[in-house]
């Protein structure tokens, strides 16, 4: 028999997926050390809610880190082309994400680059960068000297693009940073293709 009082799994995930969401959004407009009081409002739950789940903001912090790698995943797997151009593909998913999360940049360059969550976020996307950069290098597309490796370091220079006043200023700022960034690691660059743009 089902016991009526534990609460619904689908809920439960809701939830947490709710504080995640208000977690990002108070963390982009105050930091990453705004009152968890700002994101149990913003999320529209209780404090025994978010404690529940997050038992403190570094754990908070740890599974926004995870989600970002999620989606990152996701969202170039869906926009890739399965080509030589998938490095740049690749490059604007990061870029956007940056610009969308902006509080995982500032936590990424904070933590320690031992701790288990980075080292495993880290290892997530140089796997989805090395099929790319291959296919990239092998057609002339790609500077040969690059590596998987360096994901997290090109990574670290999309997000120290992120000093505008405003979203508007940030946006500019990743658009340019991106464009300067590819054109130095892309050996052959579309001049008639459009700018650079986020994806």
């Amino acid at each position: 028999m089902k016991n009526r009082n534990l609460p619904n799994r689908s809920d439960a995930l809701e939830r947490r997926e709710l504080l995640l969401d208000a977690a990002n959004t108070v963390f982009s407009k105050c930091g990453v050390t705004a009152p968890l009081d700002l994101v149990v409002s913003q999320a529209g739950v209780g404090r025994a809610t978010l404690y529940r789940n997050f038992p403190d903001r570094a754990a908070l912090m740890e599974a926004l880190l995870i989600r970002a790698a999620d989606r990152i995943e996701e969202r170039f797997l869906s926009k890739r082309k399965g080509n030589a151009q998938d490095f740049k593909v690749l490059m604007q998913v990061l870029a956007g994400f940056a610009l969308e999360s902006a509080p995982m940049s500032d936590y990424w360059k904070a933590i320690d680059p031992n701790h288990p969550t980075i080292v495993g976020v880290r290892a997530r996307l140089v796997d989805l960068a090395r099929e790319p950069l291959a296919m990239g290098q092998a057609a002339g597309q790609c500077n040969p000297a690059l590596q998987p490796t360096d994901i997290p370091l090109l990574i670290g220079m999309l997000a120290a693009s992120l000093r505008g006043r405003t979203d508007k200023e940030r946006l500019l700022f990743v658009e340019r940073s991106l464009k300067f960034l590819c054109e130095g690691v892309l050996l052959q660059v579309d001049r008639n293709a459009p700018d650079w743009e986020p994806e």
